[in-house]
């Protein structure tokens, strides 16, 4: 997998590679529902983000929102309301419209035009 996400890198492809690597760490994370160790200086004892990575940490950035969608039901639709209370159980820094724009950016989520209602992609 590792071999694949940096192939794609060389091809221009760094959202997918991203999405990918994502992925591969996060195997650990569906088994155990922790953050992954890469991850360790973001969050706090109770295992809620405490900050968001930076704009240079494109990487960790990916693999954060992968962990919040990951609390995410498919094929569930959510209200913003129910949205919001998800991610505000997993992280302190009270910022859930930045991650939903985050979220929706990267190809996490959905919402329909309205912005009434949200699903996992």
């Amino acid at each position: 997998m590792i071999f694949t996400a940096k192939r794609m890198i060389r091809s221009n492809s760094l959202k997918y590679a991203l999405k990918a690597m994502c992925r591969f760490e996060n195997q650990y994370l569906y088994d155990t529902m922790k953050p992954p160790e890469s991850l360790k200086g973001y969050y706090n004892q109770e295992d809620q983000f405490d900050r968001l990575p930076g704009k240079r940490h494109k990487k960790k950035q990916a693999l954060m929102l992968e962990v919040l969608a990951s609390y995410f039901e498919k094929g569930r639709r959510y209200t913003e309301r129910e949205v919001n209370h998800i991610l505000n159980q997993h992280h302190t820094f009270k910022d859930p419209a930045s991650l939903r724009r985050l979220m929706l950016g990267m190809n996490l989520l959905d919402r329909t035009v309205d912005g009434k209602m949200y699903w996992r992609i």
